[in-house]
């Protein structure tokens, strides 16, 4: 799963951090997500409805 992020800090090893508006991870480099407790879930996360399968027609 890819991941799309606005408004991100990025520091590397022995640099200084960079501000970047916009970044995107590719979902093979993505181990966990560490989220704040102060986050509300319920307001945020959109629920998935299965998606219609289109019947062709021969």
């Amino acid at each position: 799963m890819n991941t799309h992020l606005k408004t991100v800090k990025l520091t590397f090893k022995g640099k200084n951090p960079m501000t970047m508006e916009h970044w995107s991870v590719r979902g093979n480099t993505i181990r966990y997500y560490i989220l704040p407790e102060s986050l509300n879930l319920e307001t945020l996360l959109v629920e998935e409805r299965p998606r219609s399968r289109m019947l062709v027609w021969q």
